[in-house]
């Protein structure tokens, strides 16, 4: 059991009580609009837990009545009064009594939205819940005689000259009041370059105000209570302590960090015409039957999102779908402005609402919007500044969201991207219709989690190929002349989809078949870890798979597979086994009538019946599920237009 603020374990035999002492924020069975926070219970390691029911209430105040306790656990149970003298069972999270206590001074948590940030995070194997943020790192302690850091506040000669020196004509107190908004790094460098600067007396203000919010010692929050004799004399005594008090320092700026999200979730509201969701039930109230949600159960969704989790319980990665809402547009999504809000979380943004303004004036809004952190979706060529219609999205999405989003108009230009798109993978939502006539957006408690457009009955795929827009692709979506093909669904094992990883190892059009010369397979215990595409040019290599593979791998297995790519070697076919269970083994065929396997080589045998899967007449490339080790490979081929040999070669292998 861990603090969902601190990250540290409880401890049943520490010394330190702080690491003993905790409390929760909790609720019965499934409502999740009704939490409330514990008193102070204390860890006793493994079994049944009980609290306080009420916060103001102690494991050891004289007058503490067992009958007022409840049985809490970690993960979603069904909720209810106990059997008997049981008592009640709940559920929740949890905090170091002293980590609550620090929350409290910085600002007043607001329990329920903190609750429902909480139930918002996955919580990751290692019991911790993933905020995005790494804790602060881990924190060690030094030696009692470890040496007192260097204060490094830089003094200047009093002979300096200040001639020149732009400063010397602002009086004491406004040199003082500029030193005193400065962090200490930007006061050491302007002592550095101002002779005015170097020879000023620090006051007593410049002192206090190092304790200042957004300065060093903010977090010695004692000061704001009583203050110091003599502040220099604290900061000095301070900077020598200073790495004692890590641990203090880093839970401070996690505070901070929730301060920040309550801050920007605080008084929001989830926009838009209300759907049930497994975590949003009727019990909260019916939905609004109008225009907008009427039959929209009868409707077929193209939907973008990674990791969706429906489940209350286990939650270890992606989003939890909590809000759903939806908006008609009949008979096409025409607007004159689009502005999409954002929310920023662990130092990144996501995106958290759309504000449709139409054509006559009036706006939908979808989600959470933040006014202040609004960004308007542009065109770059200016075509389409106003009104123009919207038939798809192009969306950066990761585990935890949606990172930015750009416009498809109706002929297919793409808008500038709003948002943070970079190294983040790719999905398009167009579908195979260019009218949009609804939208449907789930949310979780502070940011979107899915996007969907509407598709019609006459717009469904039959084609057997894999359609790109049902996966986000990494590091970005295939051209639309490659073919990706594969036996099955490439996530059919998995509730939702992970991204597709790609490596396009003979260039979008094949321009680099003429350089390969070798593909290089890493196997360990049967599975593929990595694969290489080694050229003439070095600079041109790549790889999918673990990037450190031979390095965390024991004895890994090496094999390499000679390509002559500047003899006009080239792979013409892909075939994986059509019988029996199936695997991720290819069988890769050449122009020049030779045959490898993209496998452990070990699962060969001669005997096997394959089948193709590469649509086109050149494999230039694979994409699989972006997880180690490598499954699910699906193989990216095009069509050469007037040059049958390839096409000839393929055929003629049909029958092997």
């Amino acid at each position: 059991m861990s603090c969902v603020l601190c990250g540290r374990w409880f401890k049943k035999s520490s010394k330190q009580t702080w690491m003993r002492e905790y409390r929760a924020i909790y609720t019965s069975g499934v409502n999740l609009f009704e939490a409330k926070l514990s008193g102070v219970g204390r860890y006793e390691g493994g079994g049944r837990k009980y609290l306080p029911a009420q916060s103001r209430g102690r494991y050891d105040d004289a007058d503490f009545n067992e009958n007022t306790q409840v049985e809490f656990r970690l993960r979603f149970r069904k909720g209810g009064p106990g059997q008997g003298d049981s008592p009640p069972r709940v559920w929740g999270f949890v905090f170091h009594a002293a980590c609550w206590e620090i929350i409290r001074i910085l600002f007043q948590p607001d329990v329920q939205l903190i609750f429902s940030l909480c139930f918002s995070m996955p919580i990751h194997l290692t019991k911790l819940l993933d905020w995005g943020h790494n804790y602060g790192g881990i924190v060690v302690g030094i030696p009692d005689d470890e040496n007192p850091p260097h204060v490094d506040l830089h003094h200047t000669p009093p002979n300096t000259r200040a001639d020149g020196d732009v400063f010397h004509r602002l009086p004491n107190e406004l040199l003082q009041a500029i030193l005193v908004e400065l962090p200490r790094k930007d006061v050491r460098s302007l002592r550095q370059a101002s002779p005015i600067f170097a020879n000023l007396h620090l006051s007593e203000s410049f002192w206090a105000s190092r304790f200042w919010r957004g300065h060093e010692f903010h977090y010695v929050f004692e000061t704001v209570r009583s203050g110091p004799d003599s502040w220099e004399k604290l900061y000095l005594a301070l900077r020598y302590m200073e790495p004692r008090l890590a641990d203090r320092k880093r839970i401070w700026s996690l505070v901070l960090e929730l301060e920040s999200l309550q801050n920007q979730v605080s008084g929001t509201v989830c926009n838009g015409d209300r759907l049930l969701t497994a975590f949003d039930t009727s019990k909260n109230g019916r939905v609004k039957k109008n225009e907008h949600t009427r039959g929209w159960r009868e409707l077929d969704w193209c939907t973008a999102g990674i990791n969706l989790c429906i489940e209350y319980d286990w939650f270890n990665v992606g989003c939890r779908p909590w809000f759903a809402r939806i908006l008609r547009c009949r008979p096409r999504l025409r607007v004159r402005h689009l502005w999409v809000s954002f929310v920023c979380m662990s130092g990144r943004s996501f995106v958290s609402g759309f504000r449709f303004v139409r054509p006559n004036g009036k706006v939908n809004s979808l989600g959470y919007i933040h006014p202040d952190q609004e960004v308007k979706i542009c065109f770059s060529d200016g075509r389409h500044e106003s009104p123009y219609t919207i038939s798809g999205w192009q969306c950066a999405v990761e585990n935890q969201g949606f990172r930015a989003v750009a416009v498809l108009a109706a002929d297919g230009t793409m808008s500038r991207w709003a948002g943070e798109p970079d190294g983040v993978p790719r999905w398009r939502l167009r579908g195979p219709g260019k009218r949009i006539s609804a939208i449907k957006a789930e949310f979780d408690a502070l940011k979107l989690v899915s996007l969907s457009r509407d598709i019609t009955e006459n717009e469904s795929i039959t084609d057997e190929r894999v359609d790109p827009e049902e996966y986000a692709w990494k590091p970005d979506i295939p051209p639309d002349h490659i073919f990706l093909n594969h036996p099955d669904d490439p996530v059919s094992h998995d509730i939702t989809p992970y991204p597709l990883a790609t490596v396009i190892f003979g260039g979008p059009r094949g321009e680099h078949l003429s350089q390969l010369t070798e593909i290089v397979i890493y196997t360990h215990c049967r599975n593929m870890y990595r694969i290489e595409f080694l050229y003439t040019d070095p600079s041109k290599n790549m790889f999918i798979g673990d990037p450190h593979g031979e390095i965390h791998m024991r004895e890994p297995s090496k094999r390499s597979i000679l390509i002559d790519g500047p003899g006009g070697e080239r792979i013409v076919d892909a075939k994986m086994r059509n019988e029996g269970p199936l695997d991720d083994d290819l069988l890769l065929q050449t122009n020049h009538g030779r045959e490898f396997l993209l496998g452990d080589s070990k699962s060969y045998y001669p005997g096997r019946q394959w089948g193709s899967v590469a649509h086109g007449s050149l494999v230039i490339g694979l994409f699989h599920i972006d997880r180690t080790p490598i499954i699910r490979i699906g193989i990216m081929s095009i069509e050469l237009e007037g040059k049958g040999d390839q096409s000839e070669v393929k055929e003629a292998h049909e029958g092997d």
